[in-house]
């Protein structure tokens, strides 16, 4: 299931499953790349490319809380049409865009790419016209609270929270007033990150990858190869095995 540290320990992961004759479906096509049976997921660094968009919008003076929130069944449409959004207009001051993350950028190099190409597509190259602060926690949650006021207490402009719920919850918790915008693969409504979907309230928006509706994919996907076990609860058995 996605997780950060399962990211970050991918290779350990697909050695213990081949060494054990595991059978295991992957949430990030990495895993495959790297040796790992089959992967089936949602493109991860789309919501980051998505994230930039959210900041050319804040940035020019529209607010969180009238921003709709973008789903996974939307991506290709927002794709579609993000190159289209006017670039940036100069400023005599950089905006500083403070950056969010609950893992480590060795394990998301194609989402901090993503990142970079978004805004570049709308016009802020970093160092240039747009400063990037950037936090990461290296799987250590713990360390996310803190980076979170971190950020606050230097006044960027928007804070970028990405690497799943807990870096959304710990930038939410930060602040009420500085504009966020999360990537995420759970329920943002259930978690108390927004009102609705299309129109969250509040300080924050985002990209919600629906991560609930793969994780059902994947078990159905899984269970074709392995018929003999039937529920979630032995799957995890597996995982327990290896461990």
């Amino acid at each position: 299931m996605p997780d950060v540290s399962n990211d970050v320990n991918r290779e350990l992961i697909i050695a213990l499953a081949a060494r054990y004759r595991v059978r295991a479906i992957y949430f990030n096509r990495f895993f495959s790349e790297l040796g790992g049976l089959i992967s089936y997921g949602d493109v991860r660094s789309e919501q980051f490319r998505l994230a930039a968009g959210y900041i050319d919008r804040i940035l020019k003076g529209e607010k969180p809380a009238d921003l709709p929130l973008v789903r996974r069944r939307e991506f290709i449409t927002l794709l579609c049409s993000v190159g289209a959004w006017p670039l940036a207009a100069s400023a005599q001051q950089k905006p500083v865009i403070g950056f969010l993350n609950s893992g480590s950028p060795d394990a998301y190099p194609d989402r901090v790419i993503a990142f970079h190409q978004g805004l570049r597509q709308l016009g802020y190259i970093e160092g240039e016209n747009v400063v990037v602060d950037y936090r990461w926690a290296l799987g250590e949650y713990d360390r996310l609270p803190a980076f979170a006021a971190e950020l606050v207490k230097r006044r960027v402009s928007v804070l970028v929270a990405t690497g799943g719920e807990p870096a959304a919850l710990a930038a939410k918790s930060a602040t009420s007033t500085i504009p966020i915008v999360f990537a995420i693969g759970g329920d943002p409504i259930k978690l108390g990150l927004v009102a609705t979907y299309n129109r969250p309230g509040g300080n924050a928006t985002g990209a919600n990858i629906l991560a609930a509706e793969m994780d059902g994919k994947r078990l159905a996907l899984l269970h074709e190869m392995m018929p003999n076990v039937a529920s979630r609860s032995e799957f995890s058995g597996l995982c327990d095995a290896i461990e």
